[in-house]
């Protein structure tokens, strides 16, 4: 059997409830003013047509070695963990702000309010710790979340240019426009 493996660091677009659905409701409860850490940590988002696009392209790879000798390490598909990006680095809680913006609840540079980050997760594990004492529900902001929101997560892509001729056709910024556009839209129909 031929494998391959795509790995993604974070997709958004539509039909995302998880990432970008969070963080839109974030920004329309005007919470986006609160930025955790110094802000200067880079993201990989990926959009989840480029990723579709990466799969159909993976899949054409596949089935043309299938029943050929195996090729060297690097240089076909099979066997291969590939990461997926759509080659645009962009710090988190820009990326954040610009969320606020598309869901017209903008956030002005003067207003953000920091807090650093030893705080918020030092919060974080007691408040899951006093959560799971009471038997309540997990806190919506967990630990897990707030440090997924301080790190730096990048993806090197250049493995899926070279073996699937991969190239991202959905911009970061058209990709978010026509994730927050839908999120909006399924709100208003609910």
């Amino acid at each position: 059997m031929l494998t391959v493996s795509l790995c993604v660091w974070t997709a958004i677009g539509e039909n995302d409830p998880i990432c970008l659905g969070k963080m839109i409701t974030r920004a329309r409860e005007g919470k986006m003013l609160y930025q955790i850490g110094d802000g200067k940590n880079i993201y990989d988002f990926t959009h989840v047509g480029n990723l579709a696009n990466a799969h159909v392209l993976a899949a054409r790879a596949l089935a043309n070695a299938y029943g050929k000798p195996p090729l060297p390490a690097g240089v076909g598909v099979h066997g291969e963990n590939i990461n997926m990006t759509n080659d645009e680095q962009v710090l988190f809680w820009e990326f954040s702000e610009r969320v606020a913006e598309l869901v017209g609840n903008p956030v002005e540079q003067n207003e953000i309010i920091v807090i650093p980050k030893w705080f918020t997760l030092a919060s974080a594990w007691c408040s899951e710790w006093v959560f799971w004492l009471q038997g309540s529900q997990q806190p919506i902001m967990t630990l897990e979340v707030l440090e997924l929101s301080v790190i730096h997560r990048t993806l090197n892509g250049e493995k899926a240019k070279r073996l699937l001729g991969y190239r991202p056709s959905v911009s970061l910024n058209e990709g978010l426009q026509r994730g927050v556009k839908w999120y909006v839209n399924q709100k208003k129909s609910e």
